[in-house]
């Protein structure tokens, strides 16, 4: 998820600093204008992926402090009970292997 996201930001960018070598060497006008508008148009995607990867570091984050804590304590439960039980599968685990 963040690798894709942080690999078109930057193929964006890029692109953005060829955009600006090419705009830089133009001496006509009318081509300065359209690679004006496309440079604007590229640090309009790139301020997109950023937000992006802001919005999926924020839902990451939040499992991390909400759901994360909970799930582990289900497993420590889990486990509680399970030791809670070891002699018995000890013993069963012993009959089986002497078998």
């Amino acid at each position: 998820m963040f690798e894709a996201l942080f690999e078109r930001e930057d193929a964006l960018n890029a692109d953005l600093k060829k955009l600006y070598i090419r705009f830089n060497e133009e001496t006509d006008k009318e081509n300065k204008a359209q690679l004006k508008a496309e440079i604007k148009k590229t640090k309009l995607c790139i301020k997109d992926v950023k937000r992006q990867i802001k919005t999926a570091s924020s839902e990451k984050s939040l499992y991390f402090r909400a759901a994360k804590p909970y799930l582990d304590a289900e497993k420590l439960l889990i486990q509680q009970k399970n030791y809670q039980r070891y002699e018995e599968i000890k013993a069963r685990y012993l009959e089986i292997s002497a078998t």
